[in-house]
């Protein structure tokens, strides 16, 4: 791992989706979000999806169901620390953490959520009075400090989006330092990981009550890149975004590339893993992934 060290890493990645939303609850659109600037969509304000957090009761296991059976190399190693147990892995074109607040749960069946999606922006001077004028309701700039060589410096800062969280899941960018940001790529790795051959994150699926709404408050956000009449949004070489009609508002899956499905099929049922299997996707079965959706396309 670089030379900043894990555990600097760790507390970096947990303290962002804490600081998400201001705290470690998401919290629902406290008001409708002013009708977009049409002269402020020509300028690029992300670059891609970064980061996605998993809230889990279990987060050991998790962790141990991406690196260890799924063969993800790690991005920064699980760890404890007080009031919080993080762990990360690399999927290619993003890191997946799995993570948990407070005392280990009491619980015989762990469960876990999608908690959070977390954007690389363009630099924030630029991109938050965008986002403003695209009625993304950008929180406060909240900057973190760590200390290096015996002097506290800035770590990374993050701005909530607002119009784009949900009552159960937090979107918001974040700006690394040069120096966090070559420690989190410099475990990066290419080509099809593991036995099942995972190439990338294709997209995260977004469900809403309201998809139409949504999709507008995306797509005026993030322009100019665009969404799909399906409701795809594309972003740099990190996963899309859909977003779908649904009867809940919740980050519902992830949907990973791999090499061969055949391939990825015959290593989740030598797994004990495999749940659905249709001619052109896989699923784990969501009792052995904590009740998650995770789902397995061809590259």
């Amino acid at each position: 791992m670089p030379r900043l060290s894990a555990v600097l890493v760790s507390i970096a990645l947990v303290a962002l989706a804490v600081a998400g939303c201001g705290s470690a609850t998401p919290a629902a659109n406290d008001s409708a979000s002013p009708s977009p600037s049409p002269s402020s969509t020509a300028t690029p304000v992300v670059k891609k999806v970064d980061h996605v957090a998993i809230s889990s009761e279990d987060p050991a296991a998790l962790y141990k169901l991406f690196s260890g059976s799924l063969g993800l190399p790690v991005a920064w190693s699980y760890a404890k620390y007080p009031g919080f147990s993080t762990g990360g892995v690399h999927a290619g074109n993003v890191n997946i953490e799995s993570l948990h607040f407070g005392p280990p749960a009491e619980t015989s069946t762990p469960g876990a959520m999608y908690y959070g999606i977390v954007l690389e922006p363009y630099p924030l001077a630029e991109s938050v009075p965008e986002l403003k004028a695209r009625g993304a309701m950008p929180g406060k700039a909240q900057v973190t400090m760590t200390e290096v060589g015996g002097k506290q410096v800035p770590a990374w800062t993050n701005v909530t989006l607002k119009a784009l969280c949900g009552p159960e899941y937090i979107v918001y960018l974040c700006e690394y330092t040069p120096q966090m940001k070559a420690a989190l790529d410099g475990n990066k790795a290419t080509g099809p990981q593991g036995p099942l051959g995972i190439v990338s994150v294709e997209k995260v699926v977004v469900t809403s009550k309201d998809a139409a709404s949504l999709r507008g408050v995306w797509s005026a956000a993030m322009a100019p890149d665009a969404m799909s009449a399906d409701g795809l949004l594309a972003m740099g070489d990190g996963p899309a975004v859909e977003v779908d009609q649904g009867g809940a508002d919740v980050i519902a899956s992830l949907v990973f590339k791999v090499a061969s499905l055949e391939t990825a099929k015959a290593a989740l049922s030598d797994l004990g893993l495999l749940g659905e299997a249709t001619a052109s996707q896989l699923t784990i079965d969501p009792a052995k992934a904590q009740g998650l959706r995770l789902v397995f396309v061809q590259e």
